[in-house]
């Protein structure tokens, strides 16, 4: 074996090595988009704008990962549709957030930077693999959960629309993400 090929391999373990470890990761802890069943009003509108918010932020920038990184073409394309559709929709919650006074909180918490990390250490198909598990299909499934609950028992009208809005794109970003996730096993 020779070296360049070596390192490839050592390359490509390591990167099944921390998709592996995200993975994991990701099974294990409690999701921190889940807003609990008993917020309400002014509280679940306070935690819809916060996680929408850091939610957007971190798939745009491990959706610019993947255009560099994917080896799919399929897998560029979903991510330049999740970089174009979240930059609005996080301009549009911040023009509502601002409207009505509230502060938007897009830090990444500690579990999306979690996810970043092992993200950029993946490599070719684990990278592919990893992105769509984790960006394309948990990501939405959680979105999907956070807007529905908005639509149903926010107070503020305005976030409420926004959400009963938004909700349609990202029920078909997760249709699209479980087609991908088929393609790149």
């Amino acid at each position: 074996m020779t070296l360049p090929r070596f390192s490839r391999v050592a390359r490509t373990l390591a990167s099944a090595a921390a998709v592996g470890a995200l993975m994991s990761a990701c099974a294990m802890l409690p999701s921190q988009m889940a807003v609990p069943a008993s917020a309400s009003g002014p509280d679940l509108d306070a935690l819809f704008v916060s996680r929408a918010a850091q939610t957007d932020v971190m798939e745009v920038t491990a959706s610019r990962m993947a255009l560099q990184r994917a080896t799919r073409p399929e897998v560029r394309q979903y991510a330049q549709s999740m970089i174009s559709d979240h930059t609005r929709t996080s301009t549009e919650l911040q023009q509502i957030a601002s409207q009505i006074g509230m502060p938007v909180d897009a830090r990444p918490t500690e579990m999306d930077e979690k996810k970043m990390t092992a993200l950029s250490a993946a490599q070719g198909e684990a990278f592919d693999k990893a992105y769509v598990k984790v960006v394309g299909v948990q990501a939405h499934t959680e979105a999907v959960t956070l807007f529905k609950q908005e639509a149903a028992k926010g107070s503020n009208p305005a976030l409420r629309s926004f959400a009963t809005r938004t909700l349609p794109s990202l029920q078909h970003h997760l249709q699209m993400a479980e087609q991908l996730e088929k393609t790149v096993k």
